[in-house]
């Protein structure tokens, strides 16, 4: 006959702590995956700001993409860290019956 399962409150915790960290690292894994995708289009954004305004299927659409990448360095020829600030945004009006 096999031993009864105790739930203590101790056990109970480490199930729910265990739990949110499987649902944590799923979470990370799919995030990961999308991520690579977003920083392919960022990659793909011209240094400076460009705006553009365009009619898509009846609806207004403007488009902002802006990067700046910069070195910072400590010393004239210490070492240094490169800054890649980049931002892609999307706004879309449209009429609604």
């Amino acid at each position: 006959m096999p031993a009864p399962v105790l739930f203590t409150p101790l056990t109970v915790q480490l199930l729910a702590v265990g739990a949110a960290a499987l649902v944590a690292a799923a979470m990370r894994t799919r995030r990961a995956r999308a991520s690579v995708a977003r920083d392919d289009v960022l990659d793909e954004v011209e240094e400076g700001v460009a705006v553009r305004s365009e009619a898509v299927d009846g609806a207004r659409q403007a488009t902002v993409e802006a990067r700046s990448r910069r070195v910072l360095r400590w010393g004239r020829f210490g070492p240094g860290v490169e800054i890649d600030l980049s931002a892609a945004l999307r706004g879309r009006v449209r009429p609604v019956k």
